[in-house]
């Protein structure tokens, strides 16, 4: 079982329980103190981390309780997806009624794993922006799989222009360079992105005089 999924077991209201968000930010903290050192130590040395503890609790927090609000709504479309093609079928409501408990109940097995390993990248690769930025660095250059945009996935996307500094939204995200502020918004592309940063030092090519 993972850990998102015993949660979901032990608070099954999710965010309508304070202490599954207050679980969920001490679980989120962890990867994200993590990813705080990962990014100072790549840049040649460890950076105070300030006021750990407040910062990944802000950060999980926020966006714990927007990840819940999404796979819920992810599960309801599931359902009503489900609900539409049987009934269109004729399927007996006795038998849609296994049916969505039988696959709704393979969902959430998915689903947990799903959210433990997506949010630990993102939380990790927050820490790592938080990290550069503390350190003054300007630019990150984005490492990541074949196929994977600034947000999705897409097979066979063309590689992006090296001289086009910013986010290029329909080409590949790997060696794209970014600002900070741009990777942030973008800590992971899809579920179960493999996503991460480098940083930096000089600005991208097209602004170079």
């Amino acid at each position: 079982m993972s850990i998102v999924d015993d949660l979901l077991r032990r608070f099954p209201t999710g965010p309508d329980d304070d202490r599954f968000l207050d679980e969920l930010a001490r679980i989120l903290a962890e990867p994200f103190a993590e990813g705080f050192a990962a990014g100072t130590e790549a840049i040649g040395g460890a950076i105070q981390f300030g006021g750990a503890e407040e910062r990944a609790l802000a950060l999980a927090r926020e966006y714990g309780a927007r990840l819940v609000t999404q796979v819920d709504e992810t599960s309801k479309e599931l359902i009503r997806g489900m609900v539409t093609r049987e009934l269109e079928a004729g399927v007996t409501v006795q038998d849609l009624a296994d049916d969505i408990l039988q696959r709704f109940g393979d969902f959430a097995d998915y689903r947990a794993e799903r959210i433990a390993r997506t949010e630990t990248a993102f939380a990790f690769n927050q820490g790592t922006l938080s990290g550069y930025r503390d350190a003054e660095v300007e630019y990150v250059e984005v490492l990541d799989g074949p196929g994977c945009l600034p947000e999705g996935h897409e097979d066979g996307a063309p590689a992006p222009d090296p001289d086009t500094p910013g986010v290029q939204e329909d080409a590949e995200a790997n060696g794209q360079i970014w600002t900070l502020d741009e990777a942030a918004q973008y800590p992971v592309g899809h579920p179960n992105c493999v996503r991460a940063f480098a940083a930096v030092v000089l600005p991208p090519p097209a602004e170079e005089e």
